[in-house]
């Protein structure tokens, strides 16, 4: 059994999926240690590379962990017996999932809720979105392309969120994948059984992949979503602003 198990992501890349997994889920004696909850105060707006050192208790799956791989690597004091993955996703899908989580989904009380309503010009609110995702408070950019570009250490595995939740079967053969390589269960019935309420029409309240529901946290269960939804000129704004982030990623423009 490893010492610590570590979930890293970036917001809106399936984080309220996999936390299904692991809240849902009892793997081995592992407890499950929220870093977001744990470490931060209004985690969300927080710089990660900011975190002061820290050592992690062991035992445990650590669940969303939102910093960057130098963070990671050199502020949090790690076993040499762990193992862990993180989560991308293309950036422009993560703009239109971050628009109307942040407009709708979200609760009253969410502060980005507020800012966005009080935008009444529709191409200003997501020049607003691009502009938190890149420059300001989470630097989302910034943290998926030190990942892809820097992180070499066979303990992690890497991959996109477009790959793992292209359909049903990939989902599937993406988790049993991910769960023996992270030595939690490497029975594929067990994690056929684990996989069933975490299928995208269980999670949406019966819709289907592509029936878009814009107040649910799973909103439209399909990749390139941005294509018909994200506006022209916001699209072409978040190209000026960063030209270079959809190819460093591995995506097509």
């Amino acid at each position: 059994m490893l010492d610590n198990i570590y979930y890293c992501c970036i917001p809106k890349a399936a984080t309220t999926w996999f936390k299904a997994l692991f809240m849902r889920n009892s793997f081995k004696t592992y407890g499950v240690w929220h870093f977001l909850v744990s470490l931060q105060e209004n985690a969300i707006f927080t710089p990660f590379d900011q975190v002061q050192e820290c050592k992690i208790p062991e035992g445990n799956i650590i669940t969303h962990y939102t910093g960057t791989y130098q963070c990671f690597k050199t502020k949090l004091t790690k076993s040499e017996s762990f193992k862990g993955f993180f989560v991308y996703r293309d950036p422009r899908e993560l703009i239109v999932s971050t628009y109307w989580s942040w407009l709708v989904s979200h609760g009253a009380g969410h502060p980005q809720r507020a800012v966005l309503q009080g935008i009444e010009d529709s191409l200003e609110r997501w020049k607003y979105v691009i502009d938190t995702l890149g420059k300001k408070h989470l630097k989302t950019f910034l943290t998926m392309t030190d990942w892809v570009k820097n992180c070499d250490d066979p303990r992690i595995k890497i991959f996109k969120f477009e790959d793992f939740f292209r359909d049903e079967e990939s989902q599937l053969e993406h988790l049993i994948d991910l769960l023996c390589f992270l030595e939690l269960e490497t029975d594929k019935d067990k994690i056929k059984k684990i996989n069933e309420p975490l299928k995208f029409r269980k999670l949406s309240n019966g819709r289907n992949r592509g029936e878009i529901d814009n107040s649910n946290h799973f909103r439209s269960g399909i990749a390139d979503s941005y294509r018909t939804e994200l506006p022209k000129e916001a699209l072409e704004y978040f190209y000026l602003e960063y030209p270079s982030v959809v190819e460093e990623l591995g995506y097509s423009l």
